[in-house]
């Protein structure tokens, strides 16, 4: 699916970061608002503005009292933020409020079923997790977090097969293949990227140079890194 054209849309994500996908969405006539915690976040977000050479409206607040009236944006997203709370409902509610009726919001975080996820849950146990408590969240998990802030669900996506469990069967079905095919005199063996792995098991990216998120077949959802759901007020 495409979210569609963002030019003329009031565009608000939340937790920016860089900012970078909102510098994006600025460049194609969105008019973008970048709400952060952190002075220096939302500094790198105004540098990154500067020299792509469009507006963004830097908002200093606290996530869970969003500064504006109800029914202000278009679109609200956020990728890598919920994870840090412990109850996201609150933010998520806050977010619907300050969402135009039949608005959308893409809600992007890392997925629970996956190598990354024991990774840094034993990272995090030992006290050496870079961003300290974080979680995670299975596609229905995320799904019935949505409904419960309020959200018609428009889609679910996946994306990122880098230490999945995706990436790893499919990794192992190449080099099988390949062991074969030498055995049988077919020739060297073929070597195959992330990116391949990806395109051929149809997952869906967040790349600046797609329309918007894909549905993905809800299988692959278990295997990817990332999960998203896109839902409307």
């Amino acid at each position: 699916m495409s979210l569609g054209d963002p030019a003329g849309l009031k565009v608000l994500e939340v937790g920016a970061g860089r900012g970078a996908d909102s510098v994006y969405l600025a460049q194609h006539g969105a008019e973008a608002y970048v709400l952060d915690f952190s002075q220096e976040a939302l500094k790198t977000s105004e540098r990154l503005a500067r020299q792509s050479g469009v507006d963004l409206n830097l908002v200093e607040a606290d996530a869970t009292d969003i500064p504006f009236p109800a029914g202000t944006f278009d679109l609200i997203f956020h990728q890598g933020f919920i994870e840090h709370f412990r109850d996201p409902v609150p933010l998520l509610c806050e977010q619907n409020r300050v969402l135009k009726p039949g608005g959308l919001i893409l809600v992007d975080v890392p997925q629970k079923y996956c190598l990354y996820t024991l990774r840094k849950q034993l990272a995090i146990k030992r006290g050496t997790w870079f961003a300290g408590w974080e979680t995670q969240f299975g596609p229905r998990q995320l799904e019935k977090l949505m409904r419960r802030a309020g959200f018609t669900i428009v889609a679910s996506y996946a994306w990122g097969m880098t230490g999945s469990w995706g990436w790893g069967i499919r990794n192992g079905l190449y080099r099988l293949k390949a062991v074969v095919k030498r055995l049988s005199g077919g020739g060297p063996a073929v070597q195959h990227d992330e990116s391949q792995i990806v395109d051929e098991m149809g997952q869906a990216g967040s790349s600046k140079g797609q329309s918007g998120p894909v549905p993905s077949p809800r299988l692959l959802m278990y295997l990817a890194d990332n999960i998203g759901v896109v839902g409307r007020k």
